[in-house]
């Protein structure tokens, strides 16, 4: 059987089918602790023991299930126990995980918390669905997809993680509808063409001029289009994190209606990851 114990004395092991460090994972134990200690005092008193016994063991079933997105059955061959008690494993500790990892959120950001916000949105394939395929068809992609949008800071922190839209909706129409709920509208923006139309909502938002029809761009805006793409790498980068577990990048198997809780925790690890990488540096 798999278990913590073995797999946090290969700490290049553990990276690699986690996603994280041993350092993340412990601050991830530490925050659900006290989440389980309750759970378990107030349901399980006299009930019969977990096959994946404690926090610890059920964070990396989920983990792994996130990195690798594997079958349940074969998490359960993983883990030594029934595919069914896989499945539970995971979204007990999902439960408690969204409570405590997820992003910090806040009732809004203004121009003295960051300097500017970086949205982007990014597809992800999913299985043809029964009904309303027309919803869910990206012309973009030339198949059926769902999409989430996140907005960075300039270290690539996620400071807000949409709601879970169909492949068809167009970037702007999410950011508009999940404007209002973010409330950022004081922070200058630096987008990309898949915004036309932001600067009648942001007025200090900036996106990169297009090239006229029959025309050529003069060399200021070629240079403040350069400027602009180097200050959204951040979103790009953050974004390449997030599908590091391929539960955000491979075809999506699950209920859609879980993604946007799978979206937040991975979300809340990508941001436990660059704080870690900011105080190696500073050390």
């Amino acid at each position: 059987m798999l278990t913590y114990e073995k797999l946090s004395r290969k700490p290049g092991t553990f990276r690699r089918l986690t996603g994280v460090s041993v350092g993340v994972f412990s601050e991830m134990a530490g925050k659900n602790g006290p989440l389980w200690e309750k759970r378990r005092n107030n349901y399980e008193k006299g009930g019969r023991n977990h096959a994946l016994p404690g926090v610890e063991n059920h964070l990396p079933a989920m983990l792994i299930y996130y990195r690798c997105y594997v079958t349940y059955e074969f998490m359960g061959f993983f883990f030594d126990c029934d595919e069914t008690t896989a499945m539970r494993a995971v979204k007990r500790i999902e439960k408690m995980a969204i409570r405590v990892i997820r992003i910090e959120k806040k009732r809004g950001i203004s121009a003295s918390d960051t300097e500017y916000l970086i949205p982007d949105a990014t597809e992800q394939p999913v299985q043809r669905p029964k009904r309303k395929q027309r919803k869910s068809y990206s012309g973009k992609k030339k198949g059926h997809t769902q999409k989430t949008q996140y907005i960075t800071d300039p270290a690539g922190r996620i400071r807000a993680v949409s709601r879970t839209y169909p492949g068809k909706t167009h970037d702007f129409t999410i950011y508009k509808k999940q404007k209002k709920r973010d409330r950022f509208c004081g922070v200058p923006k630096k987008a990309d063409n898949g915004y036309q139309g932001i600067r009648k909502y942001d007025k200090n938002a900036e996106i990169p001029y297009k090239k006229p029809r029959g025309g050529e761009l003069t060399a200021e805006q070629k240079d403040f289009n350069r400027r602009l793409s180097k200050k959204r790498i951040r979103v790009g980068n953050t974004i390449r994190e997030i599908k590091i577990f391929k539960i955000m990048s491979d075809t999506y198997r699950n209920r859609r209606k879980n993604h946007n809780l799978r979206a937040n925790i991975i979300a809340g690890m990508v941001n436990m990851k660059i704080t870690e990488r900011e105080l190696r540096k500073a050390a």
